[in-house]
């Protein structure tokens, strides 16, 4: 049950971290139009799903051995972030005009999202979950 609850307060708080970042984006939006891609939304729900699924692998890993935790996050760390090069590379290729605003945009939420699963990892570990 308690783990169940963790589960949900995590998929809560990220429902509320995307519902944040898309309302200061709408809100900023008019002055950083040179900055945001058009396909700022997709971002948004792209890294939401991504945190989702490496939550949901990591949190089985978390309870038993912290070696085999340790090789599994170190594992969907490089695993996620060859994906976001490889993302990054072929838009910045496929659609040069838009490049640099997708790269911005994308990096800015990367940002938000790293923030956020550093501090939840760290309140998981302070609680013992």
């Amino acid at each position: 049950m308690m783990k169940q609850k963790s589960v949900i307060h995590y998929q809560l708080t990220l429902c509320c971290l995307v519902i944040v970042l898309a309302a200061l984006t709408l809100l900023i939006k008019p002055y950083i139009t040179a900055w945001l891609t058009p396909l700022w939304l997709y971002q948004l729900f792209f890294f939401f799903c991504i945190n989702l699924i490496i939550y949901h692998l990591t949190q089985k890993k978390m309870q038993g051995d912290a070696a085999k935790f340790a090789n599994l996050y170190m594992i969907l760390t490089v695993t996620k972030l060859v994906l976001f090069l490889s993302i990054i590379l072929i838009y910045a290729f496929s659609f040069p005009e838009d490049a640099k605003r997708f790269i911005i945009s994308f990096l800015g939420y990367y940002i938000c999202f790293m923030v956020f699963n550093i501090i939840n990892f760290v309140k998981m570990k302070k609680n013992g979950k």
